[in-house]
């Protein structure tokens, strides 16, 4: 057998762009940090993975969508264009209705 070089190996390449695009959320750091805010309750596992999954949709959402708004020019997505992003949502803009998002410095 001849040897094979990595890149041979590999099916398909990612590029950076799409490693960027898609954030995990390690659902074991979630499930810690929800038991020691809720230290009384019982919390099965399903609910730090159904949070993980859910963080990572939102996420994946907001970047998206400021992605689309600054495709022409910019290279990096600011607080101000995620606020821009968030206004023009009507879903997004009730579920976050009460959250700061800092200013651009």
């Amino acid at each position: 057998m001849s040897p094979t070089t990595r890149s041979q190996s590999r099916k398909y390449k990612t590029s950076s762009s799409e490693s960027q695009e898609l954030p995990v959320f390690n659902v074991d750091r979630i499930h810690r940090k929800l038991k020691k805010k809720f230290h009384r309750l019982h919390l099965q596992h399903d609910a730090s993975v159904f949070l993980a999954a859910v963080l990572e949709y939102l996420t994946v959402e907001v970047v998206t969508l400021s992605k689309k708004l600054i495709m022409k020019n910019n290279r990096r997505i600011r607080s101000s264009q995620v606020k821009q992003i968030l206004q023009t949502d009507p879903d997004l803009t009730i579920l976050l209705s009460k959250v700061t998002i800092p200013t651009d410095i």
